[in-house]
């Protein structure tokens, strides 16, 4: 399908590495071009391999710091939606009539 909007080959092979590799939940512009689960299954990976990391420190936080931290995640979050507003541009195609 790529190829009817004449995509270049460069851009198809990153995607294909993106999609394969389950990284695209990484790259906004890139993240539901081709499979919209495995955006899903990439955020799912990349949360599943830091929680055991993050979890005992979040354990910690007192009071104050849960409370930043919620904040400070909530910022992350808009800062993400806002980004991926972006890639409606990517679904929509002007075709010419010739």
């Amino acid at each position: 399908v790529e190829r009817w909007f004449k995509t270049p080959w460069q851009t198809s092979a990153f995607r294909a590495f993106l999609s394969f590799s389950m990284l695209q939940a990484w790259f906004p512009k890139e993240a539901e071009i081709w499979n919209q689960p495995t955006w899903f299954l990439s955020a799912l990976t990349f949360s599943n391999l830091t929680m055991p990391a993050i979890l005992p420190a979040v354990a910690e936080l007192s009071k104050n710091g849960l409370k930043k931290l919620f904040c400070a995640l909530t910022a992350v979050s808009l800062l993400q939606k806002i980004s991926y507003s972006e890639t409606s541009r990517f679904h929509v195609h002007n075709v010419t009539k010739k």
